[in-house]
Formats: structure tokens, sequence, C-alpha cells
């Protein structure tokens, strides 16, 4: 039955009938929604986790000897470490993020080229020795962290999702209404939870290829369709005038 919906998004003239669909089958979708948005974090993240796992059994002295000083990074000079795919680099300079790179330069740690973490918001070492014992500790329950952080990732996707469905629907519905259309918001709810499938898959592009402007003609999809939807509802009847 789930699929049967998903088939309705290439018919245009079929989207009003989203509102028929059951509230289990829409929030199963902002579910599914939420897994495609989270899908390149988690590779980024996983990727990221098992480079770690990788320094920590690299011998020790592959690593620089550093200190972490006021939340600045103290090093002679700039030393990297390649592990898996993944290259590892310390740096006395600030860096630029980079894909496949985990870098600890002057200021922060750059996890690929998505996150940024300062040294003062973690305290967890602060020279060669403490990061040794940290990445012990840490690898020794690194699926018990990949999991929380998936789980944190995904909750947060899947609220984010549901406030844009939700003030996107009340747009919707306002103008449906001074287009003179049968309209409820709760109708608006899951119909805009679907259509809310062709933004996602262009994001999912935007992010893969790194097209910024893509961002932007997603949200211009969404007003396209919503559109189309307003214009395929049925009008409100008028009420006969009374002499």
């Amino acid at each position: 039955m789930y699929f049967n919906h998903l088939k309705r998004l290439l018919q245009f003239d079929k989207y009003p009938l989203f509102r028929t669909v059951k509230m289990r089958y829409v929030l199963l979708h902002i579910f599914m929604l939420a897994i495609l948005l989270s899908m390149f974090n988690f590779i980024n993240a996983f990727t990221t986790f098992q480079t770690v796992a990788a320094l920590t059994s690299a011998e020790t002295t592959s690593i620089p000897d550093f200190k972490v000083v006021d939340g600045t990074l103290k090093i002679d000079k700039e030393h990297s470490l390649k592990l898996n795919d993944v290259t590892v680099t310390f740096s006395p300079k600030q860096k630029s993020p980079a894909q496949n790179h985990i870098i600890l330069d002057k200021d922060e740690i750059l996890l690929s080229n998505t996150t940024r973490v300062k040294y003062s918001n973690i305290n967890m070492f602060q020279d060669k020795t403490s990061l040794i014992t940290f990445l012990n500790t840490f690898t020794n329950s690194i699926y018990f962290y990949f999991i929380i952080y998936a789980l944190l990732l995904l909750s947060t996707q899947y609220f984010l999702i549901t406030v844009k469905i939700i003030a996107v629907s009340a747009l919707s519905h306002i103008a449906a209404r001074l287009f003179y259309r049968k309209s409820r918001y709760m109708n608006w709810l899951k119909i805009n939870t679907f259509i809310y499938t062709v933004p996602t898959l262009i994001l999912i592009i935007s992010v893969s290829s790194n097209i910024q402007y893509l961002s932007l003609i997603s949200w211009i999809s969404m007003f396209i369709l919503i559109c189309v939807t307003i214009y395929y509802l049925p009008k409100q009847k008028h009420k006969a005038k009374q002499n």
C-alpha cells in the first residue's frame, strides 16, 4: 500500500489524493526521508570512526608530538598520516576542510568537509599521550558511539523535516483558501509529506555533487508542486445569494 502511494508522485493530478493516506504511512515516509537526508553523514561518520580505529592501531611514533594550550594546537611543523582512504593531518596553521581528510589545525578539528570541532569544546586531550589514551577508550566502544551518533542525527533530521512540513502546510492551506479551493490543514500535512520527496532527492544530489544552487532549486520545486496541487484541488461551492 505504501509503495502505491509513492507511484502517485509521478501523477500530478493525483497529488490531492495524498490526503487519503493513513497517518502511519505519513510517519513512515518522514522516517524514510530522514534516512535519505542523513545517508551521507552516516557514511562520513562511519569513515571517520574507522580512521580513528586505524589511528589507534598505528604505531605511536606515527603521531607527532604536540600540545593543546588555551584551545590552540602547538606543533613544530605540519605532519600527515595516510590511514585507509583518509589522511590525518596535524598542522600549526589554519586549514580548509577537505573530503577524506581529518585535520587538526591551529584552532579546531576538521572532520572531512562537514564538521568542525573547537579544541575548547572537547577538552579530551592536551598532548600526544592523552590523545592516544582517548583514542584507545573511544575505540573500545566505537560501534556504540556510532549508533548513538546515528540515532541523534536521524532524530534531528526527523524533527527538522516535520517542522518544515508543518510550516509549509500552513502556508499551503492559506494559499489554497485564497484561490477558493477546498482545503484542510491536516490534509496538507499529508500531501506535503509526499511532495517533500522531490526536494529531498534534489538535496541529495546537491550534497553528493557539491552543487550549492540545487538547494534553492529544491525549494522552487516544492513551491511549483504545491501550486500544481492547489490547481487540482476541487473548487469551493459558492453559496447562493439570498433575496
